[in-house]
This record gives C-alpha cells, sequence and structure tokens, in this order.
C-alpha cells in the first residue's frame, strides 16, 4: 500500500502496480491521454513520472486533459503525470491494483534493487 496525493488534497492508501515501458511497447492500444513510459523513465532515480489509471483520471480530474503535467505524491516522492491508461487496457492486462503506475525503477529501489 502506497500514500498517494494530490496538492491540497488528504493522502488515501493505494494498492498500485509499476510497470516498465517495455510492457507498453507489444501493445497496440494507444494511451488515452498522453504518452507511456520511455526506458529511461524506468531507470531507478529518473522513475519521477505516473501513469493514471481512466477511473482515477475521471474521478480526481474530471476527465480534463490538463491532469497531464500535474504532480501527485506517492509515498512522500512526486511524479509528473504523463498519460492516462484506457480500461480496456488495464482489463487485457489484468492490472486491477490501484489507481496508479509508477515506472518499476520505484518499485526496484523500495526492493534494495539499485
Amino acid at each position: 500500500m502506497e500514500a498517494v496525493s494530490l496538492p491540497d488534497q488528504l493522502p488515501e492508501q493505494v494498492q498500485g502496480t509499476a510497470a516498465k515501458a517495455d510492457l507498453f511497447k507489444v501493445l497496440e492500444t494507444p494511451p488515452l491521454l498522453g504518452r507511456f513510459f520511455t526506458a529511461d523513465e524506468c531507470v531507478a532515480g529518473r522513475d519521477t513520472v505516473v501513469l493514471l489509471t481512466e477511473e482515477m483520471w475521471r474521478k480526481k480530474f474530471a476527465a480534463k486533459p490538463d491532469a497531464l503535467g500535474q504532480t501527485l505524491r506517492i509515498s512522500g516522492r512526486i511524479f509528473t503525470i504523463i498519460g492516462v491508461l484506457p480500461k480496456a487496457l488495464l482489463r487485457a492486462l489484468c492490472l486491477r491494483r490501484g489507481p496508479v503506475l509508477p515506472p518499476l525503477g520505484l518499485f526496484e529501489r523500495a526492493n534494495g534493487k539499485p
């Protein structure tokens, strides 16, 4: 569980999933808004971007495109929103664990990997 908060809002405890850029290369489904991670953004220390689920984008940002470029805090670190994952893509990947998807570098660092 991670504490996720938007500016001027109380943090929420959510369970999330991390992903590498390669995951999206094999898919032919574009993001609903914005873009996916680059390989450089999946390296620990350069992983300061995040994808939102369509559900969170609709709930917290009223489905407005200006969500891109805004920031949110995950477990004390600030991330920039770069894209929105469509519901269909999440179902196809069996990703049902939370409203945000950071790069895998965050997960690796949390587990003591360089």
